[in-house]
């Protein structure tokens, strides 16, 4: 390796004939004289006399490496990291810049991220609904917690499960998990089921000539 001169080891260089060792040539036009970067020796001043077969005489090489990064629990998508010295080494031998990693995190298939809380949605009977049940909603460490359904919940209801959600940065704690309540109407109910769902609309006095709903309270 050259160590970013660009001429092959125990070679080195020599100064260019071209700029004398200036780095510049110069042309008159007229009345003025214009300096500008020798072309032979590209501004350096020296001229390589034996080519580093690694980089061709351009100080640097390709190659690839990997390398081990730590990602902070809690971190979020569009989050610039930087690692200094890991970017593209400096020209003739100079300090290498830094490598810039911007974090894309993956949708959850399940889960959707709001800050440090997650929201998901589960489905349940309209029988659970009206009546309350106890029910195991998975979390994402992969627990399964259990919550209880009030009875009465609506569809649409979001019940909440303290320190569920994603790990605050930096710092310790973590926000929750909220869970949207969708109600499941059945299609296939059966001769007999409903009969006795008929048979409770009636009792309950149901009417044909529902009231509107304010406007204030429209979902």
């Amino acid at each position: 390796m050259c160590g970013g001169t660009g001429a092959k080891k125990g070679s080195g260089s020599t100064t260019c004939p071209q700029c004398g060792g200036s780095g510049q040539v110069r042309q008159t036009q007229g009345f003025f004289t214009i300096a500008s970067a020798c072309p032979r020796c590209r501004g350096t001043g020296n001229v390589i006399k034996e080519v580093c077969s690694a980089c061709r005489g351009g100080g640097l090489a390709s190659k690839k490496r990997k390398i081990v990064i730590d990602i902070e629990p809690g971190i979020e998508s569009q989050t610039a990291l930087r690692l200094a010295g890991e970017g593209n080494a400096g020209g003739s031998g100079g300090p290498s810049g830094d490598l810039i990693l911007v974090i894309h995190v993956t949708q959850h298939p399940h889960f959707l991220r709001r800050g440090n809380d997650v929201l998901c949605q589960i489905s349940i009977s309209v029988f659970q609904a009206l009546l309350g049940a106890d029910i195991k909603v998975p979390t994402l460490d992969g627990k399964r917690v259990k919550i209880a359904i009030p009875a009465g919940t609506q569809s649409g209801k979001i019940l909440r499960l303290k320190k569920e959600g994603v790990p605050y940065l930096k710092r310790r704690g973590r926000g929750d998990q909220l869970i949207k309540v969708a109600v499941q109407i059945p299609k296939d109910l059966s001769s007999a089921e409903k009969k006795v769902l008929e048979e409770l609309s009636q009792k309950r006095n149901e009417t044909d000539t529902p009231p509107l709903t304010p406007v204030d309270s429209i979902e």
